[in-house]
């Protein structure tokens, strides 16, 4: 539980983050929940934090365009780290330790160097870097990767509803082939992982609402199994102002999935 001084002063470090954020000439398009990618299917007797995940990820985002930010907390960038990996055996898991080999020392300096890492203070949650990082500013779309469920944060932050299109929108999911294992890669027995990335779907997953001049068009998104390009034609009350309207529904199929568009075009009664 923190005291007033330390939330004062984690308050503090994440406004200076923000304002940094919006300063950069960088402009980063994503932002890397690190401690999340790395400890990603590490769950094994030798598992262990992975900065090599993480740059694969950098790797890849850079490939597809993206400015990347890599976010780690204080403790990931000492000569000795925790080591976190869900593992039963690690004995004792809240003093497990790792630590860091030349190479993986390699990649921080390599990120500190490229200006694309950014270390959140010592007793700060490092969640709350990336969360703002997305809603900084409302003119540049920022994501972040990470397959962090948000359970611990949900409540404490928005209502469900804007929560979950929050969390739809600005998250890109991951998902590795298999876990980095330095011995199997150095004997060959095991190759570099692969990284898969899930782009969030350009329009969160409900019910929408557009309208033209003459028309008011309702997008349900639907996931059962229905007829593309099924045109039904009938009529509906749409406005108890006794307004009538044609309406034409339509099932559409786009990259984020099914959609039953539903077209109503006005008549006022004269």
């Amino acid at each position: 539980m923190m005291n007033v001084e330390q939330g004062s002063q984690a308050r503090e470090s994440i406004l200076n983050f923000l304002d940094w954020m919006r300063e950069t000439s960088q402009q980063f398009s994503v932002v890397v929940d690190g401690p999340n990618v790395a400890y990603s299917k590490q769950n094994f007797e030798t598992g262990c934090f992975s900065y090599h995940q993480i740059d694969i990820v950098v790797n890849k985002l850079r490939e597809e365009g993206e400015k990347v930010l890599v976010l780690l907390p204080y403790k990931y960038v000492q000569p000795i780290i925790p080591n976190h990996a869900r593992h039963q055996g690690h004995l004792n898991f809240s003093t497990a330790q790792h630590v860091v080999t030349g190479d993986e020392m390699e990649i921080i300096d390599r990120w500190n160097a490229e200006g694309c890492l950014k270390i959140s203070p010592h007793g700060s949650n490092d969640d709350w870097y990336w969360m703002l990082s997305t809603v900084i500013d409302e003119g540049e779309t920022v994501r972040v990767v990470t397959n962090d469920q948000m359970r611990d944060h949900r409540l404490a932050l928005l209502d469900p509803r804007p929560f979950l299109r929050w969390k739809t929108t600005r998250i890109i999911r991951f998902d590795f082939s298999h876990a980095w294992e330095p011995e199997k890669i150095a004997n060959g027995t095991s190759d570099i992982p692969q990284v898969t990335l899930i782009q969030p779907p350009v329009i969160s997953p409900e019910i929408q609402r557009s309208s033209d001049e003459e028309h008011m068009i309702w997008h349900f998104p639907i996931r059962t199994k229905v007829q593309e390009d099924e045109e039904e034609d009938g009529d509906c009350e749409f406005n108890p102002t006794e307004a009538a309207c044609a309406s034409t529904t339509l099932v559409r199929k786009t990259e984020e999935g099914k959609w039953l568009c539903l077209k109503l075009a006005l008549k006022m009664h004269r």
